[in-house]
C-alpha cells in the first residue's frame, strides 16, 4: 500500500507541475483576450485535473471515493476556487455502493445546464492521469 501512495503522490505532483507549466506557457504565448473560449476551456480542464488528482489521492488514503454528500469539500483544495472557466461550481458525484472507488467530476460547460456530464459538459476521466506519465 505505501508504494501506491507514493506513486499517486508523484502523479499528483506531476499534474500540478504540468498545470502550472501550461498556464505559464499559455500566459506568455497567447493574450488572454485573444481566445476567451479556449481560455475558459483550459481553465476548466486544469481545475478538473486538479480535483480529479486530489480525489485519486484521497481514495488511496481512505480506501473509497468521497460520497456525493462529502463531495470536493473533503479534498485538500481549500486554497483553490472550485469553479470552472464560466464561474460555475465543479460538480462531483460518487458512483455509489457498487463502485466505491469510482467518481465523476465535471463542469456543466458553456451552456450552464447540468447534463450529468453529457452534452457540452466537460468531464474528468482518471485515464487522464495515466496519460501524463
Amino acid at each position: 500500500m505505501p508504494k501506491i501512495k507514493i506513486k499517486i503522490t508523484i502523479v499528483c505532483a506531476v499534474v500540478i507541475v504540468f498545470m502550472v507549466t501550461v498556464r505559464v506557457y499559455y500566459a506568455i504565448t497567447v493574450p488572454l483576450d485573444s481566445d476567451p473560449i479556449a481560455n475558459r476551456q483550459m481553465r476548466t480542464e486544469s481545475m478538473l485535473l486538479l480535483c480529479g488528482s486530489a480525489a485519486v489521492q484521497w481514495i488511496s488514503e481512505h480506501g473509497r471515493a468521497p460520497t456525493t454528500s462529502e463531495g470536493l469539500a473533503v479534498l485538500p483544495l481549500q486554497n483553490f476556487p472550485l469553479l470552472d472557466g464560466w464561474k460555475q461550481q465543479i460538480v462531483y458525484r460518487a458512483r455509489g455502493v457498487t463502485a466505491p472507488l469510482e467518481f465523476h467530476i465535471y463542469s456543466i460547460g458553456p451552456n450552464g445546464v447540468d447534463e450529468g456530464g453529457g452534452g457540452d459538459d466537460i468531464s474528468f476521466e482518471k485515464s487522464q492521469l495515466s496519460n501524463l506519465k
